[in-house]
């Protein structure tokens, strides 16, 4: 709880605010260009905030491989932390609705593929 809440909290998601469009749209396209597509928007986030998130996908892939024991499922992961990783700069639900299943799969992509 103590880490979601700390990226909850932050003034400016670890994914900016400014990428969230680049980051759905990666997300968004055939499963086979997918991961070179969000390798590219990456490089455009500040070196800090990648290597926050290179380590948080670390954290969470090696909390997916107890799935059997916590339940945390790469998918599970995604749901409980895509909306603190990943907003938009506003607090219009409707559109985090609309956005939540491009989320969840970039989500998913950092969990499952986090070297």
């Amino acid at each position: 709880g103590v880490l979601k809440q700390y990226l909850r909290d932050l003034p400016e998601p670890l994914l900016t605010f400014e990428l969230y469009d680049c980051f759905l749209a990666a997300a968004a396209v055939p499963e086979d260009v997918q991961i070179p597509k969000v390798a590219q928007v990456l490089t455009m986030l500040p070196t800090t905030h990648r290597i926050v998130m290179k380590y948080i996908a670390s954290f969470l892939h090696e909390v997916s491989l107890k799935s059997d024991i916590n339940k945390m499922t790469p998918a599970n992961i995604a749901i409980v932390f895509a909306p603190n990783l990943l907003k938009p700069d506003s607090d219009e639900l409707g559109i985090q609705m609309i956005d939540t299943p491009y989320s969840n799969k970039l989500m998913q992509l950092f969990v499952l593929n986090y070297d």
